[in-house]
């Protein structure tokens, strides 16, 4: 039987690069500041537990779409839910998809706003994201594949430019290890769940993934990737 996805399916490489260019977007900018208000200097030990714990939930994604393999999240609520609970919860999951992209949008704005065209009105802005990212996604989750590819070709550079902030790094300020207490550390991990947001699409992914085998150590290179 013919997968019903298979003109719309994506590379391992492809789903990797979705879900982690998903969760770097905006995140990585006000993360440090963010982790350093709650945990001080032990804000690392915070970005690794949130890693567990979004790794941990990513493995059970995966090991409840391979049961149901050709299925995306909205069939699978159905299914398992029922026709009008199932249909709730499915215009719930939008309704937060949309909150999500909202806020993502109106942070872009802002930051563009105060650091690159201050005199550009919001909606300018607004449209010139709008009319690309409505030209990507009417093609599907390949075209979505393909852009994410684009991206990472664009960006590949960006990471080396952290290599000349290293000559100022004072490895002594990390130490004691510890010294906020668990607790803080612990409290500390939900600054880091917006960062790894995105682990979720594997619900809407995996039905589109052509080696399925490869899900789960996929979605862990990208959320290692993203820590």
């Amino acid at each position: 039987i013919m997968n019903k996805y298979s003109f719309n399916q994506i590379s391992l490489i492809q789903y990797i690069l979705i879900i982690f260019e998903t969760q770097v977007g905006l995140g990585i900018l006000s993360l440090p500041s963010d982790i350093a208000k709650s945990a001080g200097t032990d804000g690392w030990i915070s970005i690794i537990l949130g890693w567990m714990a979004s790794t941990l939930l990513s493995l059970v994604i995966i090991r409840i779409m391979k049961k149901n393999p050709e299925h995306t999240l909205f069939e699978l609520l159905t299914a398992y839910f029922g026709k009008w609970v199932g249909k709730s919860l499915t215009v719930l999951w939008i309704l937060v998809v949309v909150y999500g992209a909202s806020i993502i949008m109106f942070s872009t704005i802002h930051i563009m706003k105060i650091w690159i065209v201050q005199d550009t009105r919001n909606v300018i802005i607004m449209i010139l994201f709008t009319v690309p990212i409505y030209i990507i996604t009417k093609h599907g989750i390949r075209m979505i594949g393909l852009f994410a590819e684009l991206v990472l070709c664009i960006t590949l550079g960006l990471p080396f430019l952290l290599i000349f902030a290293l000559k100022d790094i004072q490895w002594m300020y990390l130490f004691p290890i510890g010294k906020v207490g668990g607790y803080t550390i612990l409290t500390a991990v939900k600054s880091t769940v917006f960062s790894f947001l995105g682990f979720e699409l594997a619900f809407i992914l995996y039905p589109f993934l052509k080696d399925k085998k490869s899900a789960s150590k996929g979605i862990v290179i990208a959320n290692s990737l993203t820590m």
